[in-house]
């Protein structure tokens, strides 16, 4: 959209276009006036098809055009998820839970295994822990209330939808002037909370930009997938099917590797130095280091541990995780699971049905993040000291 400017309007044209900008609208008026000028502007979000009326209800003004415009909306339907719980990590018993892994001898257990299995008897132990004290609750439905309708003022909405029910019921006064005189007390107190929430989002954004863009998600409708997927001529209403189709599509623009073959042991620094990876050193106290810094406003891997838990447990994680970690070293190999993503599909604009048009998100276990970020930093802190 071309916007002429000048000292006066200037101002007015930024704000214009920042807002349009910001709300992901289009300008969709092509229609010239009698002065080859558009003045009438009709913005949208969605693409719509303007045109001249050709039975205008009022005589024509000759700077403003009689427009009629063409909208077309599709109802779309999202895909189900299906009914499971989930744990609740931040109301666990974590007293309990590091009661219970201090008591574990780690170097018994896992000095006669390998890797693998000492990861198999390491997740065996801490799910059991994660099952007897974490609580579930089932997954909640997408559809919940906006993030500014605070608790007293849930509470007096129930208390208005009560009164009207009882109103529609049995037709009484009574109950329609209570029902009358609580929706006017909702409509000021979410008012107030609604004002105090961007209040407190606008004091935060400098510091804390994640509350901004949390409100910005709770303004999308809808993010869930649509209940009919394509993909390269194929359509699918099935979720194991359409997880097939992304998995196929995300496979198929994935680059392998060139380098046929690597030393994992030593790695080609600068100035024809070679960096040893045995050399780095992991004790009990880095690990827990890295452990107590993890983000717990993450989620949780493919193996399920919560960063919440590794953070609450990190003094008693830290001694099997670093016997874990050494014996990743001695045997060269990264346990599998570490390996593992969850790959979730972000559409590239506004939700689509097809599934090209979708990128990859992935979710890494963090104690694979962990042994990663400990050895790209002694890493950078030998190439610091060539």
């Amino acid at each position: 959209m071309f916007l002429p400017t000048n000292a006066n309007n200037s101002y007015l044209v930024q704000i214009l276009r920042e807002f349009m900008s910001f709300s992901g609208m289009y300008q969709c008026n092509n229609i010239f006036n009698a002065n080859k000028r558009i003045l009438d502007l009709i913005l949208c979000s969605e693409r719509c098809i303007v045109s001249s009326s050709d039975f205008p209800l009022t005589s024509e003004d000759p700077h403003h055009k009689a427009l009629q415009f063409e909208l077309r909306l599709t109802h779309m339907h999202t895909l189900k998820p299906a009914p499971c719980k989930v744990y609740c990590f931040y109301n666990a018993n974590y007293q309990e839970i590091n009661n219970e892994l201090c008591a574990i001898d780690w170097c018994n257990i896992f000095s006669p295994l390998s890797l693998e299995e000492c990861i198999l008897e390491f997740y065996k132990i801490l799910n059991n822990l994660i099952n007897k004290f974490v609580p579930q609750r089932p997954l909640r439905s997408s559809h919940h209330k906006p993030p500014w309708y605070t608790k007293p003022l849930r509470r007096l909405l129930n208390t208005k939808q009560k009164y009207h029910k009882l109103w529609k019921t049995y037709k009484n006064p009574l109950d329609f002037e209570c029902f009358k005189s609580l929706r006017k007390r909702a409509i000021q107190l979410e008012k107030k909370c609604y004002d105090s929430y961007i209040n407190n989002i606008e004091e935060k954004i400098h510091k804390q930009p994640k509350c901004f863009w949390s409100y910005i998600k709770s303004t999308i409708s809808k993010t869930a997938l649509p209940h009919l997927m394509y993909y390269k001529g194929r359509s699918s209403s099935n979720g194991e099917q359409i997880c097939d189709f992304f998995n196929e599509h995300f496979y198929s623009v994935f680059e392998n590797s060139t380098i046929n073959s690597f030393n994992l042991s030593e790695i080609p620094l600068a100035n024809n130095t070679i960096f040893n990876i045995n050399s780095i050193h992991i004790s009990k106290e880095i690990v827990y280091k890295y452990l107590k810094s993890v983000n717990v406003a993450k989620g949780a891997g493919p193996d399920g541990i919560h960063p919440v838990l590794i953070r609450n447990c990190a003094t008693n994680l830290a001694l099997p995780i670093t016997i874990l970690f050494m014996k990743s070293f001695r045997e060269g190999r990264v346990p599998a699971i570490w390996k593992m993503a969850l790959v979730t599909p972000i559409p590239k604009g506004d939700i689509s049905q097809f599934i090209d048009k979708h990128r990859p998100i992935s979710k890494l276990c963090q104690f694979g993040k962990i042994l990663e970020k400990i050895v790209t930093d002694q890493l950078s802190w030998a190439l610091s000291e060539i």
